[in-house]
């Protein structure tokens, strides 16, 4: 995560990555989508793309998903939802907030 927030370019792929990893997974409960959505939520709350389109395509692709109310994948789609909005009216889009991601990280790291 430290490396891809050095470079707009390593940003956006880890971006368009997990975007990818999380549409339509045949099993949302399972342990990997979740760890997925884990990745997600956690890149969403330090850094956010820095191109415009690929921001609209994960606001999207989060609001999609955050519509789904019986699955874990929802309840992560809307925690990011609501980190990305939160940090596009912080300015994190240019700035990255490393004081969050160690909490997040346990999170990733024990689902």
């Amino acid at each position: 995560m430290e490396r891809c927030v050095r470079t707009e370019t390593m940003l956006c792929e880890l971006y368009l990555q997990l975007i990818k990893q999380t549409t339509d997974h045949p099993d949302p409960n399972s342990r990997v989508n979740l760890r997925h959505w884990a990745l997600l939520s956690l890149a969403c709350s330090v850094m956010l793309p820095p191109h415009r389109p690929l921001r609209r395509y994960l606001i999207a692709h989060l609001k999609r998903c955050a519509s789904d109310f019986v699955t874990e994948e929802g309840k992560f789609a809307r925690f990011a939802e609501k980190v990305s909005l939160k940090n596009s009216n912080a300015g994190a889009i240019r700035q990255p907030n490393l004081t969050l991601p160690l909490c997040h990280l346990k999170l990733v790291v024990h689902l």
